[in-house]
């Protein structure tokens, strides 16, 4: 869901930037989301998320209008949930980065003024509650920390990430089975708090810093295969698929081959099996246990798993056109690995015409459950 929005907001902005003639809501000099202000709240969110887009996009010059125009008028943030206003803060100065050749002294002045106050005052009166709280505020923190080259700040971010007497903090708000803090509360607020802390981990990637981003991903895997699949099989001990496109099919396959206890059909497309491609130059036990082409290729000829696998069903499916370059050599490499320790599986590699793209997805996801469903019923695909 979260690729999904991110595109659809991607959209908006292309289509905002080939208008050329974005209008500006604000600036504001009070921003806030209850109270007196409320009624900035709306505006502040779509100027800042459109500065940011137009960054992302390159046209930096129309980025720097919007950040200008609020780095010389915002004064604060307000309200009893000013610490949520850093939901756009975050993004206002995402596009200051990605913009930071253009940037003027005023740029720095407003973190300051506007910014870092909000962030100081919800540290003094922590702990929250609400773990994403948390969350939002330090992953705002971290961005500020960047664009003012401020190593202790950002020091500070990575101390309240791991160890903050806060429920924003990641041990906090995920524990080490995957159980998040507000799973209890709903998912929106929950994916929201997993969100940002998503965010944290891709900025401190972003800065070279890849334990964390690893350490998250192993957090959610355990929440998926020690929570969320044992709670639905206390309702019903049905056979399980799982089943994943590109980034999925990278997933789906570290799921099926960490876990093949759990699952009895993989179906993964345009996948890439390789984790060292997310990680370059860097690798610890973690991404080594991430990635299927490394821990198959060392798995001793009498591991258990090796014979379950056997009595797996086992799809992955490639094809050879436009973008798949880097997926294809990684499918070939799984499919001669699964030679090797003599596993039975279907490899299929669909034409030069068939692209790393939805359309493709959407044929081959059919036609292999086409085959999958008429050969044994299946009760969840996950």
């Amino acid at each position: 869901m979260k690729y999904l929005l991110s595109l659809l907001f991607s959209v908006f902005a292309c289509s905002v930037q080939a208008q050329m003639a974005y209008k500006m809501a604000g600036p504001y000099e009070v921003v806030a989301r209850d109270g007196q202000y409320a009624n900035t709240k709306g505006g502040s969110e779509r100027d800042m998320w459109t500065a940011w887009q137009l960054a992302q996009k390159g046209d930096s010059q129309l980025a720097a209008e919007i950040i200008n125009a609020y780095a010389a008028t915002l004064q604060r943030f307000d309200g009893h949930d000013a610490p949520l206003c850093t939901i756009q803060a975050y993004w206002l100065l995402r596009a200051m980065i990605a913009a930071k050749d253009l940037q003027t002294t005023e740029w720095a002045a407003m973190i300051r003024r506007a910014i870092l106050p909000t962030i100081s005052k919800f540290d003094a009166d922590s702990p929250y509650a609400n773990g994403n709280w948390g969350a939002i505020v330090n992953r705002c923190r971290m961005a500020c920390a960047i664009f003012l080259a401020d190593s202790a700040l950002y020091q500070a971010c990575i101390d309240y990430h791991l160890n903050a007497n806060d429920n924003g903090a990641l041990p906090r708000y995920v524990d080490p089975t995957g159980q998040c803090q507000e799973t209890g509360r709903d998912q929106a607020h929950a994916q929201l708090g997993l969100g940002a802390l998503c965010d944290i981990c891709e900025m401190a990637w972003m800065q070279g810093d890849h334990h964390r981003r690893i350490e998250l991903h192993e957090r959610w895997f355990h929440y998926i295969v020690d929570e969320l699949i044992p709670d639905v099989r206390h309702f019903s001990n049905e056979t399980f698929i799982v089943t994943g496109c590109s980034m999925g099919g990278f997933h789906a396959g570290n799921f099926f081959f960490r876990r093949p206890d759990l699952f009895d059909t993989l179906l993964a497309l345009s996948g890439l099996y390789y984790a060292g491609f997310f990680f370059p130059n860097y690798q610890d036990p973690l991404v080594y246990d991430n990635s299927p082409q490394d821990f198959l290729r060392q798995m001793p000829a009498g591991h258990p798993y090796l014979d379950i696998y056997r009595h797996r069903r086992i799809i992955l499916c490639v094809g050879q056109g436009n973008w798949e370059d880097e997926l294809l050599e990684s499918t070939r490499q799984m499919d001669a690995l699964l030679k090797e320790k003599n596993v039975p599986a279907w490899i299929d590699y669909w034409g030069y015409d068939s692209a790393h793209d939805w359309p493709w997805w959407r044929k081959q996801v059919v036609y292999f459950m086409n085959h999958l469903l008429t050969e044994e019923a299946v009760e969840y695909i996950i």
